[in-house]
């Protein structure tokens, strides 16, 4: 996304090739998600796995659940916190006013999630990451400290917004066990009807789940996006990724962390999930267990931003490092552009007016059709920045913004 770290590139006086990669890496790990995601709707993505679902589908859903579920949208937004503080402290550098020209910014990105959400892809991300950009141009900070007390302020209000729905009446141990019979039917409907059924209808009903989807993102996902955004903003004021060989130390400790404790949440997490998809339905204690987990494992995500980090320190020696960066740049630069693409990309692939393949594939097709789709996007940036500057996407965003 550098102005919009995470979604979008901005025009800066010189790129910080180590966040396009990190964009790059992101975009690997959300195509992932995004698949199945536009196959089942609002259901578990277990779903899909039937009653009877192959030794190497369960293999693709428990890898899935413990190395890429809830582990890239923190970094996106973490990258999106980023990117708004280098762009505010540039423009209150050169005596501008950065408020006007980052509503506009921000706005676009609301009325382009809600037209891609509408009619591409019910799980945008996009209308909430601008949401958040005006609420963080509202509250800006005027000091290092303040930025701080920001970043304790919504991590407080996320984890008080846990507890609630943890223990409070609609808690997840008062929910009844899912019926699986019901659910497979159901979803065999719905896969029916996206695949063969009339393009107009499948649209509606896209629609109404984006609608529903945005409405439980205010309610429930806002605080922990305004969390890692924040947070990005303070990592911004290191200049982190600009001299990552100075903070040698964030980068250990981003290791020990993800290794050390993000790791095991998410293999009791995987194995909590496991369990909640096996037929039958699951005691009340791994129902909350997975609840209360799973709001923790973005705690690996540090350490895939200091593999990261270490493999672009280390290109120097090991070529092949600096090649995998390089082509991972080149991805995350036409960030916006790639992820329009994939869902565009999953409308044709699954639905009527396409393909037709919502009620063919297995999981672990999803999986191979989505790393393949990210290979091809790599070559394809790393081809056609040849010739451009920036992507398609972005260069209509920002000729609005500035004229």
């Amino acid at each position: 996304m550098t102005a919009l770290e995470g979604i979008a590139p901005v025009a800066p006086a010189r790129r910080l090739p180590l966040l396009d990669a990190l964009r790059g890496l992101a975009l690997f790990g959300i195509i992932q998600i995004n698949l199945p995601a536009f196959l089942v709707g609002p259901d578990p993505i277990y779903a899909l796995l039937g009653d009877h679902g192959s030794r190497s589908d369960w293999i693709a859903f428990v890898l899935d659940v413990l190395l890429i579920e809830a582990k890239f949208y923190p970094l996106f937004a973490f990258l999106f916190g980023y990117g708004f503080a280098l762009q505010w402290q540039g423009m209150r550098r050169r005596g501008q006013a950065p408020q006007p020209l980052l509503i506009r910014r921000y706005g676009a990105l609301v009325a382009l999630g809600v037209v891609h959400g509408s009619l591409l892809f019910f799980g945008d991300i996009l209308t909430m990451y601008g949401l958040c950009g005006l609420l963080l141009i509202g509250t800006a900070p005027r000091g290092a400290r303040m930025e701080r007390r920001r970043v304790l302020i919504w991590l407080l209000f996320s984890l008080l917004l846990l507890a609630v729905q943890l223990f409070g009446p609609d808690a997840p141990a008062a929910v009844a066990a899912t019926d699986r019979d019901a659910l497979d039917q159901a979803l065999a409907q719905a896969l029916a009807q996206l695949a063969h059924g009339p393009f107009i209808a499948a649209a509606v009903d896209r629609a109404r789940l984006y609608a529903v989807n945005q409405s439980y993102q205010l309610a429930a996902f806002l605080p922990q996006l305004l969390f890692f955004m924040s947070l990005g903003a303070c990592a911004a004021r290191l200049r982190l990724f600009a001299r990552p060989a100075r903070h040698r130390r964030i980068w250990r400790t981003c290791l020990v962390v993800g290794l050390g404790i993000g790791l095991p949440v998410n293999i009791l997490l995987a194995a909590c999930e496991a369990r909640l998809a096996q037929p039958g339905g699951a005691p009340a204690l791994v129902v909350v267990a997975t609840e209360g987990l799973y709001p923790f494992a973005c705690l690996l995500t540090p350490a895939y931003v200091a593999a990261v980090v270490y493999a672009s320190l280390a290109a120097a020696r090991q070529p092949w490092l600096g090649v995998c960066i390089a082509l991972l740049s080149r991805l995350g630069r036409l960030a916006l552009t790639n992820y329009l693409v994939q869902s565009l990309g999953m409308l044709l692939l699954f639905s009527s007016i396409g393909l037709g393949l919502a009620d063919r594939l297995s999981l672990v097709e999803l999986v191979a059709i989505g790393f393949c789709a990210c290979l091809v996007q790599t070559l394809a940036a790393a081809f056609y920045l040849r010739f451009a500057r920036t992507g398609p996407a972005e260069w209509l965003w920002r000729r609005f913004v500035y004229g």
